[in-house]
Parts: C-alpha cells; sequence; structure tokens
C-alpha cells in the first residue's frame, strides 16, 4: 500500500483543497486504512477529531473507497473501523487490519493463517528495516493539465494629441521584458520610425521623429534689445512681477510688456502677463515646433506678441 498517499476529490464549497492525504491507499482495491492514535484524535487532545475523521470517511466514500480506520482507545465512526488498544504491537495491529480486509472480501489472503501465528518476528524485522532505510517522500497531489497558452492581445491606443506621429500598422510585442509593446509611427514630415515605445507615444513623451527638436533649436536665438528689456523690467516691478536684478528678462515678460505699453491689457491675465494657453493656440495655428517635453521656446512668447502687434496695425487700413 502507498504511504500517505493524495486522493483527488471533488471540491468542497468554501474549500481550496483538491482532495485527502491518507495514511495507506492501494488503488487497485480502491482501499484506505486510516490510523487514528488517541492522543491526537481523542476528545481530550487540543480537539476532538471525530468529526472531521467522519466527514473525511464519508467524502472516501463516496467517491468509491472504501475505509478502514483503526482507531486506538476510540469509539469507531465508521462502518469498517477497527479498534485497537493503545498497547498492542504492529503485528497485532496489522493482524487486525488483515482479518477485516478478509471479512470485507476485499482481496484473498491465503497466508493470512501462516501470518497470523508466526509474524510477529516478521513484522519487527519489517519495521527496522522500514526505519533504517531511506526516508520516504509522499507522492505530491496530481496537478490539473494546464490550459493552452493564448496570445496576448495587444491593445492599440492613439498618439497624443499634440503628436505628430500617426500610427503604421497594430502594435507588436517588445523584446524587452515588461517595456510595453512597439508601433511604427509616420512623422508629419514624412519619415517613417519604426519600434517607438506606445506608451510614451500615447503620453506625448515622443512627439515627432526628432524634427520639432531640431526646428526649435534651428531658430535664431536674436540679441535682446537692452532699452526693451530695462523698460519691461521697471513695468514688472511696478505690477508687482518678481523679476531679477540683472541679466536677460524672460520672453513672457518681454511680450506681455510689448502689449501693455501699446494699450492691449486686454490679451492679458490677471496676473498682467500672457496666458499659456493663448500662445499654446496660436503655436499650434502655426504649426510651429515646440521645445522638449511640448516647452514654448522663446521666440514663441515674442512671436504671439508681434502678431497681435500686426494685427492692431491692420486694424485702422481695414477700418478705412
Amino acid at each position: 500500500m502507498e504511504l500517505e498517499a493524495p486522493i483527488p476529490l471533488d471540491p468542497v464549497p468554501g474549500k481550496r483543497y483538491r482532495g485527502v492525504r491518507v495514511d495507506m491507499w492501494e488503488e487497485a482495491l480502491q482501499l484506505v486504512v486510516e490510523f487514528d492514535g488517541w492522543k491526537p484524535h481523542g476528545p481530550e487532545s487540543w480537539r476532538d477529531r471525530a468529526a472531521d475523521d467522519r466527514l473525511k470517511t464519508e467524502r472516501l466514500a463516496a467517491a468509491g473507497q472504501t475505509v478502514i480506520r483503526v482507531r486506538e482507545d476510540l469509539d469507531p465512526v465508521g462502518p469498517h473501523d477497527v479498534v485497537v488498544g493503545s498497547g498492542w504491537s504492529a503485528w497485532k495491529v496489522a493482524a487486525a487490519v488483515l482479518l477485516r480486509v478478509h471479512q470485507l472480501g476485499l482481496h484473498p489472503l491465503p497466508g493470512l493463517a501462516s501470518y497470523m501465528e508466526h509474524g510477529t518476528d516478521t513484522a519487527a524485522a519489517d519495521v527496522e528495516k522500514a526505519l533504517l532505510g531511506m526516508p520516504y517522500r509522499p507522492r505530491r497531489f496530481p496537478k490539473a493539465p494546464k490550459a493552452a497558452a493564448v496570445p496576448r492581445q495587444l491593445k492599440a491606443t492613439e498618439p497624443h494629441a499634440d503628436s505628430w506621429l500617426t500610427p503604421v500598422g497594430p502594435p507588436y510585442p517588445n523584446p524587452k521584458k515588461r517595456a510595453g509593446s512597439l508601433r511604427d509611427y509616420q512623422c508629419r514630415c514624412m519619415t517613417v520610425v519604426t519600434g517607438l515605445p506606445q506608451a510614451d507615444v500615447t503620453r506625448g513623451n515622443t512627439k515627432s521623429c526628432g524634427c520639432r527638436q531640431d526646428a526649435s533649436r534651428a531658430f535664431p536665438r536674436g540679441r535682446a534689445d537692452r532699452e526693451l528689456t530695462q523698460a519691461a523690467r521697471q513695468w514688472a516691478r511696478k505690477t508687482g512681477i518678481e523679476v531679477r536684478e540683472n541679466g536677460p528678462l524672460d520672453a513672457r515678460f518681454l511680450a506681455s510688456y510689448q502689449l501693455h505699453a501699446v494699450g492691449m491689457a486686454s490679451f492679458l491675465g490677471d496676473d498682467n502677463l500672457i496666458p499659456e494657453g493663448a500662445v499654446r493656440g496660436w503655436v499650434d495655428d502655426e504649426e510651429i515646433a515646440l521645445g522638449a517635453r511640448g516647452r514654448l521656446p522663446r521666440h514663441t512668447w515674442l512671436g504671439y506678441a508681434a502678431s497681435v502687434l500686426a494685427q492692431l496695425a491692420k486694424a485702422p487700413d481695414e477700418d478705412a
């Protein structure tokens, strides 16, 4: 018989295990032998296990198993249990179990009488051999077959609203683990870029093939007008805007001062500065390249102010 054998059973509602493990099992005979010692199973132990033993017997019997419980000074809980004493030897207990197997007619035992007459020495030798042998490793529960792996469906996401990239084909797996899917894109400048991380394009971290940054760097910076800078610094201090004592002035301050100086304060916000949203809208209309991470370069602020001043200069001619 197999020792500590795992027997798969139908799961019980609320239980996570796949079956039960029994002390001894003969699969061909569908025979289970359980040993219930008085100390771990008795009523004076830390818990009475009679109800659990009875439930385990019922579940095994429902699965077609014949259960023989060896109850040591305990009342039987099943129809085929054998009650033994706490001082019984291993041979005497084995003889009682074999007698019950013979009574149930589970298997012919032609040598049972000889074993009961001369079995004491044989049982002692078997016990000594088992104790001095290799440690026994119980068989594990059989694992359920795994379902066939289903290929992962990669989700296609749209580029950022401010992106110049257009998807070319569906996304495909990234050879790097946990790095996100890749996708091919075509830039507004008709350059095809392959293998871009789709997440970066969706979040706006990558908005072009690099032409936007190149155009922003190639734009001439120009020299700042000293008189305009001094006048804008004085105006900023009067209106409560914090500026540096010396050095170049932020382009937003310069552009805001230019509009304020010609009476175009309606184009300024509550903080007396040009709203960033207005400049971004003008940049999108004019298709002007932004800086890294979508920043507004210096020339965009000054260009927006120049466009407003140009509109103001044309207004009298249109009225005329």
